[in-house]
């Protein structure tokens, strides 16, 4: 590496290879910015260190852009820190992320009790863990969530999803890096091979434990149309899923509805039926089915009055 008055070639420092490294695990675009931010604190005869909100205005005010290039040259940095291990905007280290509205559950609870074993179910149960990440554990808006696509997500050297690190958790049922690399590896799999490939993988003979984000993760998922797709009854894959369905989703994994724990209806297994209409006659079994439309109308229109709520609440978030 030339100096920039040419000549011969000045020493490799170790902020060169930190520069390098943070760059290799960045898109193209954030890693020029995040070059530029280097070489403007280097003109200020500082390290690269951890930034204050100070630091940032001087760095927006002394390399002028316009307001969306200005957003990119934050995430960038952001990432950079967050790359290197380092506090990102010390001064807002203490300021609490807004708590969930009652009734709304911690997002790493939830992950530990979603079904991730048996297909379809846990098939869902990790799309869901993936999307709970995102949207409540790090509070990405709702349509960001679902803009995710493949050139997104970076592996090394640390998990980063559009931008955001994933922290991880000791307990790998709790562990939001685990969620995300489940839902990748079964993913490739299901679309690669299909719903066979699906049962295979999550088979309840399959041996699990540890975490699984330690283990290294093919490019299979990279085919996959969709990172949130719509999944119906039998595991088939569809298009992205819309907000409202996402809305559905949080909604339905993230409030309490006074289950035990464990005791999802998703996680619930076939059984032999014994219930009170066993023996009925025909006209008792309809007599009993127009109850049961009458109770479902009842319900879907108070799913619905559950969604808008939803949406309020996550709206209040931020997400």
């Amino acid at each position: 590496m030339t100096n920039e008055h040419g000549g011969e070639p000045r020493p490799r420092t170790d902020t060169d290879t930190d520069r390098a490294a943070v760059s290799e695990a960045m898109s193209v675009r954030l890693s020029a910015h995040w070059s530029l931010y280097v070489d403007w604190q280097a003109s200020h005869g500082r390290a690269t260190g951890p930034a204050d909100l100070e630091q940032m205005q001087a760095f927006a005010n002394e390399c002028p852009a316009s307001s969306e290039v200005l957003a990119e040259r934050v995430r960038a940095v952001r990432l950079g820190h967050e790359l290197q291990g380092m506090p990102w905007l010390a001064a807002e280290a203490n300021v609490a992320p807004r708590a969930f509205p009652p009734g709304w559950l911690d997002p790493r609870e939830v992950l530990a009790g979603l079904p991730t074993r048996r297909f379809p179910v846990g098939f869902r149960g990790r799309r869901d863990g993936y999307l709970i990440v995102l949207a409540a554990e790090l509070r990405i808006p709702r349509r960001k969530v679902l803009a995710v696509e493949h050139g997104d997500v970076v592996l090394q050297p640390t998990l980063v999803v559009a931008g955001r690190t994933i922290p991880m958790d000791d307990d790998p049922r709790r562990c939001p890096r685990c969620a995300v690399t489940r839902w990748m590896r079964v993913l490739g799999e299901v679309g690669f091979g299909g719903r066979g490939a699906g049962h295979a993988t999550l088979a309840p003979s399959v041996p699990s434990g540890g975490h699984d984000c330690e283990l290294p993760l093919d490019g299979w998922w990279r085919r996959a149309a969709a990172l949130a797709p719509q999944i119906d009854r039998y595991g088939w894959m569809g298009a992205t899923l819309s907000q409202r369905s996402l809305t559905a989703i949080l909604s339905s994994r993230l409030r309490d509805s006074g289950l035990p724990a464990g005791e999802h209806p998703d996680a619930w297994t076939e059984r032999g039926y014994s219930g009170r209409f066993a023996g009925s006659s025909s006209a008792e079994l309809a007599d009993a089915q127009d109850d049961v439309d009458a109770r479902l109308a009842a319900l879907l229109a108070r799913s619905n009055e559950l969604i808008d709520q939803a949406n309020r609440d996550l709206d209040f978030l931020g997400g």
